[in-house]
């Protein structure tokens, strides 16, 4: 979906330019749920996670699927508390922590969703995140015999 892809684009660009590190996570995560997300109200970050993971099937890059995985359940966890008013535990530096934090976590939302972005616009049949689901999460990478669900992997 173009609109989808645009919308992405232009939230990726927000997340790179706004002031507050709290409005850059939720634009960058905004544009993942524009790209992995679906009208079903299951467990958004759960289902985000396994999809940006299956996506590194076709990444070309040696990330392994567990850790954007993980990141994303890093990103969702802050979303989470800035969606619900928590503050961020404090790390363990007895400096100010929380000013690199807050960009710590624009850093990765922004590299997360152009992450995304970057293989869906190369592979934008998977646009549909259904696709993900049944050809990468489902079946795996492998194209081969098409018509037998059985086909090894």
């Amino acid at each position: 979906d173009s609109e989808a892809v645009r919308l992405a684009t232009r939230r990726l660009s927000s997340c790179l330019t706004r002031n507050d590190p709290s409005d850059a996570v939720l634009d960058g995560t905004i544009g993942l749920e524009l790209l992995l997300g679906d009208d079903q109200n299951q467990s958004l970050s759960y289902k985000l996670r396994l999809r940006a993971a299956a996506l590194t099937w076709l990444s070309g890059s040696s990330i392994p699927a567990t850790e954007i995985a993980d990141k994303i359940k890093q990103v969702y966890a802050v979303r989470s508390a800035i969606v619900h008013g928590k503050k961020p535990k404090a790390r363990k530096k007895a400096v100010d922590s929380n000013s690199t934090q807050g960009e710590d976590d624009r850093q990765l939302s922004a590299e997360l969703l152009r992450f995304v972005l970057r293989i869906l616009l190369a592979h934008p049949r998977y646009l549909e995140p259904s696709k993900i689901d049944s050809e990468l999460i489902l079946r795996g990478a492998s194209t081969a015999s098409e018509g037998d669900p059985g086909a090894a992997q």
